[in-house]
């Protein structure tokens, strides 16, 4: 996903593939987006903000 892709998703609740662990494979994510700057992200998860790196939020799609 690019950034124009993720600036659409703005406000909306997200889930992303994160943090590749060798014994679970990848863990799922949910937030929301709240900013798009170039690659990076901000994301809010459960009331706490973090930036992400938009290539490290692998199948990054609206939750279901």
């Amino acid at each position: 996903m690019n950034a124009a892709e993720a600036r659409k998703l703005i406000g909306k609740p997200v889930t992303w593939l994160d943090t590749w662990c060798p014994k679970r494979g990848f863990l799922e994510r949910q937030g929301v987006i709240l900013e798009v700057q170039g690659k990076n992200v901000r994301v809010d998860q459960h009331g706490m903000t973090d930036w992400k790196w938009l290539p490290d939020m692998r199948q990054l799609k609206l939750k279901a």
